[in-house]
C-alpha cells in the first residue's frame, strides 16, 4: 500500500530491487542521497513523481525512460558529461514538471518540448544550451514557469531575439538572465498573460536594447529585472507603477533601472540603496549600470568568459557571480584618473581557456592598457583594436593566434608577445608601421620569407625575438637604425651572407643571437668572423653552426666597457681556423665556445685567466678545448666528469676541440685506422674485452 516514500538527505546506500512489488508507489524523492544509478526504478511503472536532485550520476539515467507516468521529473544538479537534452524524454507526455538544473546539457533547446501538451515548469537552467530560442515554446499553453538562465556560466549562452510568449495566457514567471539575448523586447511581450496576476520576469545580463515596452503597463504587479542590457529608455508611464515589491512606486524610475550616469550594484534603486552618480557620466551610457564604467565593457567580459569556456578555467574567482566586474579574478580597474572605473589589465595567463573568439569584443575596452592571455587553448583576432587606444602590451604567447592582420590599428602598442603562437607565412608590412613599439617578441612560429628593410622604422624597439622561425634571405642592414636595441635574437632561421657591418656598432645591445642558420641546402652566415668591437655593453653572443671562416680579429670584442662583467661568446661549429686571439685575456669571466673549428693554438695568457669556462679554466687550459690528439664529445672538459681522452691513432684530432677522433686526412682510411676509429668512438677503454 506504499504511495509515497521520501528519504532525501540521508546518506544511505539505496537499491531498487524488488521495487516493482510497491504497486500503488506513486511519489519517490531520493533528493541528496549518493545515488548513482537508478537500476531497476523502471520496475515502478505507476510512479508519478521523482525527485533525484544532488546526487552522483555521472551520465543521464536512462531508466527514468521506462516510467511512462511521470508526471514530475526532478534532477537537477547531477552534472551529466557533455551531453544535449535526451530526445526520448518527449515520451514522458504526461510530464507537468522537468527541472535539470545544473546537468551539463550543452546544445540547442530542444524543439519536442513544443509537443510536451501538459508542461507547466519547465527548468534548464545553469547549463551550457545554445542557439535560439525556439518558436515551438510558445505553443506551450500550459507553460507557467520557464527558466533558462545562466546557460552563460557554462558556455556563450542563447542568443538572438526573444520570443514574445504572446501565445501563453498562464506563462507568470520567466528567467532568462546570464545569456546573449540581444535586440528589443517585443512589444507584444506576455501580452495575452492575466493582467491582474503578478509577472516576474527576469532579463539581466544580455545584450537587450531599445526601450523598456509601454504595454507592460499594463500588468498590475510586476517584477521586472533588466539591469546590465543596453537599454536606452523607459516610458515615463511605467515609473509609477507599484512593480518590484514597490520599489518602483517608492523610487520612480529608478526603481526599475538606474538612470544613464549613475549605478549601483543592482542596477537599480532598492532596498533602501540608491543610485549614485558616476564620476564620469560618459562610462554608463545605458540604463541600468551595475557598476561604473561602459556597458559594453560589462559584455565583452561576459563574451570572453562564454567564448573561452569560463566554467572550465582553471579560476574564475567571482566572474559572473558578482555585478562589479573590476572584482573579477584578473581584471583589474582604473582606481583614479580620467580612466577611472574602465578596466584597466586582464591577466589569466595559464588558466585552461579554451575556444576561438570571433571576434574580439575586448579591444573595446577603451581604458584596457595590458592583456595577458598567454599559454591558453585560445585564438583572438586583431580586428577592432583600433578602439583601445590605450593598450600598451599584449601578451598572447603560448596561444592558437595565428593572424596579425588588424595589428597595426594597434598605434598605442609598445610590447606584443606572440612566441610560440601560430604564426605562419611572411611578417606582415604592416607591423612596421607601430612605430611606438618597444618589445616584439614572435620567436618559435613558422613565420617564413624575408625581414623587410621596413623593420628599420621601429627606432623604439629594445626586443627583437623572431628565433626559431623559417625567416631567410640576408639580414637587413636597416637593423643598424634601431639604436635602442638591447636584444636581438634570429638565430635558428636560415639566413645567409654576412653579418651586416651596421648591426656591429649597436650602442645599446647586450644580447645577440644569430646561431644555428646552417642547415639543409643552406651554409647559414659567412664571411670572416666580425669583430663586433662596436658593441660596448654585449654580454651574450651566438653565431655558432654557421659558416663564418678565417682567423678571429685581434680586436674582437674590444669595444667592451666592463671586460670584468661576464660574458658568453659560442662561436661553435664554424670554419674558423687559427689561433685564439690574445687580446680576449683582456676578459676576466668568459665562457668562449669554439668546439668544432680548426683552432690551431691558445695563447698562454688565456690560459692564465682563472675566472674563464665557470671557473674551469684554472684547473687546465682543456677546459677552453681540448688540446690536440684528444677529445671528447664536448670538444673540451666541462668538468671533472668530462675530461679530454686522448685519441688512440697516431694523427688523429689534429687541432684543438675535436669531438671525435677520426683520421688526420681522407688518405689514411686504411683498415686499421678504421678499427681505431672504432675503438676511440664506441668507448674502447671500457669494454668488456679489448684483447690485443
Amino acid at each position: 500500500n506504499l504511495m509515497e516514500l521520501i528519504l532525501s538527505g540521508n546518506d544511505i546506500t539505496f537499491n531498487f530491487n524488488g521495487i516493482g512489488n510497491a504497486v500503488y508507489l506513486e511519489s519517490l524523492d531520493l533528493e541528496d542521497t549518493g545515488l548513482s544509478s537508478l537500476s531497476g526504478v523502471s520496475q515502478a511503472e505507476n510512479l508519478r513523481l521523482l525527485r533525484v536532485d544532488r546526487n552522483n550520476f555521472s551520465e543521464f539515467p536512462n531508466e527514468v525512460l521506462d516510467l511512462t507516468n511521470l508526471e514530475v521529473l526532478s534532477m537537477s544538479d547531477n552534472f551529466f558529461t557533455d551531453q544535449p537534452v535526451p530526445n526520448q524524454l518527449r515520451l514522458l507526455t504526461s510530464l507537468t514538471y522537468l527541472s535539470c538544473s545544473g546537468c551539463g546539457f550543452t546544445g540547442p533547446v530542444p524543439a519536442w518540448l513544443g509537443s510536451m501538451p501538459s508542461l507547466q515548469y519547465l527548468k534548464l537552467s545553469q547549463n551550457a544550451l545554445t542557439g535560439t530560442l525556439p518558436s515551438v515554446l510558445e505553443s506551450i499553453s500550459s507553460l507557467r514557469h520557464l527558466d533558462l538562465s545562466e546557460q552563460a556560466s557554462l558556455g556563450r549562452g542563447l542568443k538572438g531575439s526573444l520570443l514574445s510568449f504572446s501565445n501563453q495566457t498562464e506563462l507568470t514567471e520567466v528567467f532568462l538572465q546570464h545569456n546573449s539575448f540581444e535586440g528589443p523586447i517585443p512589444p507584444n511581450f506576455l501580452s495575452n498573460v492575466r493582467k491582474n496576476a503578478l509577472v516576474t520576469v527576469d532579463l539581466r545580463y544580455n545584450m537587450l536594447n531599445e526601450t523598456i515596452p509601454v504595454q507592460l503597463g499594463d500588468f498590475e504587479q510586476m517584477n521586472l529585472y533588466v539591469s546590465s542590457n543596453l537599454i536606452e529608455g523607459i516610458p515615463q508611464s511605467l515609473c509609477s507603477k507599484n512593480w518590484n515589491g514597490g520599489d518602483v512606486a517608492k523610487n520612480g524610475c529608478d526603481g526599475l533601472l538606474c538612470a544613464k550616469g549613475t549605478f549601483n550594484a543592482f542596477g537599480r534603486a532598492t532596498n533602501g540603496v540608491d543610485c549614485f552618480e558616476c564620476d564620469d557620466p560618459t562610462h554608463s551610457q545605458y540604463f541600468g549600470n551595475t557598476f561604473c564604467g561602459s556597458a559594453v565593457e560589462h559584455q565583452s567580459l561576459i563574451f570572453l568568459y562564454r567564448s573561452f569556456g569560463g566554467p572550465n578555467w582553471k579560476s574564475d574567482n567571482n566572474w559572473l557571480r558578482s555585478d562589479d566586474h573590476c572584482t573579477w579574478e584578473g581584471i583589474t580597474c582604473w582606481t583614479n584618473g580620467d580612466l577611472k572605473g574602465l578596466v584597466q589589465r586582464i591577466e589569466l595567463p595559464d588558466n585552461n581557456l579554451v575556444g576561438e573568439m570571433p571576434f574580439a569584443l575586448i579591444w573595446q575596452l577603451e581604458g584596457l592598457n595590458y592583456i595577458d592571455l598567454s599559454k591558453n587553448d585560445i585564438s583572438i583576432p586583431f580586428s577592432l583594436i583600433a578602439n583601445a587606444v590605450n593598450l600598451e602590451t599584449i601578451i598572447l604567447s603560448e596561444t592558437n593566434t595565428d593572424s596579425l592582420e588588424g595589428i597595426e590599428a594597434a598605434q598605442s602598442l609598445k610590447s606584443l608577445h606572440l612566441t610560440s603562437a601560430a604564426l605562419t607565412g611572411s611578417i606582415p608590412e604592416q607591423l612596421y608601421s607601430l612605430t611606438g613599439l618597444e618589445e616584439l617578441y614572435m620567436s618559435h612560429n613558422q613565420l617564413s620569407g624575408s625581414i623587410s628593410f621596413a623593420i628599420g622604422e621601429l627606432k623604439e624597439l629594445k626586443d627583437l625575438y623572431l628565433f626559431g622561425n623559417k625567416l631567410d634571405g640576408t639580414i637587413p642592414s636597416e637593423l643598424g637604425y634601431l639604436a635602442r636595441l638591447e636584444h636581438l635574437s634570429l638565430g635558428n632561421n636560415k639566413f645567409e651572407g654576412s653579418v651586416p657591418r651596421q648591426i656591429t656598432s649597436l650602442p645599446l645591445l647586450e644580447f645577440l643571437s644569430l646561431e644555428n642558420e646552417a642547415g639543409g641546402s643552406s651554409d647559414g652566415l659567412s664571411g670572416p668572423v666580425p669583430a663586433l668591437d662596436g658593441l660596448p655593453r654585449i654580454s651574450e653572443l651566438y653565431m655558432g653552426h654557421n659558416s663564418f671562416s678565417g682567423t678571429i680579429p685581434e680586436h674582437f670584442l674590444q669595444g667592451i666597457h666592463d671586460k670584468s662583467a661576464k660574458i658568453t661568446v659560442d662561436l661553435s661549429f664554424n670554419r674558423i681556423v687559427g689561433s685564439i686571439p690574445s687580446s680576449l685575456s683582456n676578459f676576466q669571466d668568459m665562457n668562449l665556445l669554439l668546439v668544432g673549428n680548426g683552432i690551431s693554438a691558445i695563447p698562454d695568457p688565456i690560459c692564465g685567466q682563472l675566472g674563464w669556462m665557470n671557473g674551469e679554466a684554472a684547473k687546465g687550459c682543456d677546459a677552453i678545448l681540448c688540446p690536440p690528439g684528444s677529445f671528447n664529445t664536448d670538444g673540451r672538459r666541462v668538468d671533472s666528469q668530462t675530461l679530454c681522452e686522448p685519441c688512440t691513432y697516431p694523427g688523429s684530432a689534429q687541432t684543438y676541440g675535436s669531438t671525435s677522433c677520426g683520421p688526420g686526412s681522407a688518405a689514411s682510411l686504411d683498415d686499421r685506422s678504421i678499427l681505431f676509429d672504432l675503438y676511440d668512438a664506441t668507448g674502447g677503454s671500457s669494454w668488456t674485452r679489448s684483447d690485443g
